[in-house]
């Protein structure tokens, strides 16, 4: 395998030597000369082709960006066994792209909560999350939807994967920001199970207007000391200027709109949290890349 481009925009190319099995059984063949090895897999902005040595070009049903650009990720962390393979089912996230980031992860500490909010939070962390926290809950999800975009959208993942220049500050606070509009539409509609928070409503959370009600957002914890919210991302929240602020927004705003034009269909214009587990997802659960309190639930996306 050979890396042939990784581009800013986005773009990558990569050469692979021996055929390249894109399905159980089924090798990725050019179709107009019959070739399958030393094929070239290409993925632009959300598009993905395969180009032979011969220069014949051709889209294919098990082709797709988010698996060309999982591929490249691993020829640069290959697993343990040293084994890599094309991800498939072709749609399917297998390799976690978002980076994690290493400081301080102290928790802001706690101070007091609306009556309201208390006794939402009771009932939707009992009914949504097995008595772990409703905040919880949305930094799973919102790892969960950010896992999903970098890798098929070109933009965010030139500006979120850090091994193509992306900022992994960024990526953080982009996902963080996506957790925050989770909770903050079912904690304004009082939904009990968040599985059923429509996604143009978190859209609109993160409209610039509403998005700015954001940065003063604490989560309550089911540690009534802390808030479910890092001490050092308080701080970015409160101190970032007006350019940085919109990078991180904009970036979580295009993560929402990515899962949307995946999950909206007719009949589905408006699809639901609960939408996103009919993907598969192979990476373990995200519940620790924030903080290891109050994780109750364990599984694999």
């Amino acid at each position: 395998m050979t890396i042939q481009g990784a581009g800013g925009d986005g773009a990558v190319r990569l050469r692979m030597v021996r055929p390249t099995e894109v399905s159980p059984g089924r090798l990725l063949t050019c179709p107009t000369c019959g070739a399958t090895g030393g094929i070239a897999l290409i993925a632009v902005g959300r598009q993905a082709e395969a180009a032979c040595l011969q220069d014949h070009i051709w889209q294919d049903r098990d082709l797709c960006a988010s698996a060309v650009r999982q591929l490249l990720h691993l020829t640069w962390y290959p697993p343990d066994d040293g084994c890599i393979l094309y991800p498939y089912p072709s749609d399917a996230v297998c390799e976690q792209l978002l980076p994690d980031l290493v400081e301080d992860r102290s928790l802001t500490p706690g101070g007091p909560a609306a009556r309201d909010d208390i006794s939402w939070e009771a009932h939707a962390s009992t009914a949504t999350t097995s008595s772990s926290s409703a905040m919880m809950f949305c930094l799973m999800y919102a790892r969960c939807m950010g896992a999903l975009a970098v890798p098929a959208d070109g933009s965010l993942y030139a500006r979120l994967y850090p091994k193509v220049g992306g900022d992994a500050v960024c990526a953080h606070m982009a996902c963080l920001l996506v957790a925050l509009a989770l909770y903050d539409t079912g904690r304004r509609s009082r939904l009990v199970k968040l599985s059923r928070l429509p996604l143009r409503a978190v859209r609109a959370a993160l409209q610039p207007a509403r998005a700015d009600e954001l940065r003063s957002l604490r989560p309550i914890s089911r540690r009534p000391e802390v808030w479910l919210l890092r001490a050092t991302d308080a701080d970015r929240l409160q101190h970032a200027d007006a350019e940085t602020w919109e990078r991180w927004r904009q970036a979580a705003a295009d993560i929402v709109d990515d899962v949307l034009e995946d999950y909206a269909r007719p009949g589905r214009e408006n699809p639901q949290l609960f939408h996103l587990d009919a993907r598969p997802r192979r990476f373990p659960d995200e519940a620790t890349w924030y903080t290891d309190a109050e994780r109750k639930w364990q599984g694999t996306w």
